[in-house]
């Protein structure tokens, strides 16, 4: 989408938005207002905490599914779910790994999305030459002028 070669369409947004990072028209605009080596810097963030969220969410759902799994009372009664419980304890150490490489990432990356939007609007209002709007020569002889 950045490149120009795919429209920043609902469905195209939806394809690379994470549940935790949105992907909208205007961060895509907002990469692409940058220089080249800019544009690689930002679409390699995005797209490795889009991938860390989404890795995350479908762990999230696979405990779920052991869990309920286990809860069944045709399951719980045999075997087979004492036999599920490290495989349980497993998912949940690696999710714990997850989510700590998530806050680190976060710690170190702080909302790139966010931050790149907040640039852009930055930079535009700096494009526009906004004028103050109080007169900075408010003082007469000491005090303040209406």
């Amino acid at each position: 989408m950045v490149g120009g070669g795919t429209a920043p369409t609902l469905e195209a947004l939806e394809a690379v938005t994470a549940p935790g990072t949105l992907i909208t028209r205007q961060v895509i605009e907002s990469i692409q207002a940058r220089p080249a080596s800019e544009q690689a810097l930002f679409i390699g963030k995005i797209a490795g905490q889009v991938a860390l969220e989404r890795t995350v969410e479908r762990a999230l759902l696979a405990r779920r599914m052991l869990v309920t799994g286990m809860r069944d009372p045709h399951v719980a009664a045999t075997p087979a779910a004492r036999q599920l419980q490290p495989f349980l304890a497993e998912l949940d150490r690696e999710i714990d790994n997850l989510l700590f490489e998530t806050r680190v990432r976060k710690e170190i990356s702080s909302r790139t999305a966010e931050l790149l939007l907040e640039d852009e609007g930055s930079r535009r209002a700096d494009s526009r030459g906004l004028v103050p709007t109080q007169d900075p020569k408010r003082l007469d002889e000491g005090s303040v002028r209406p």
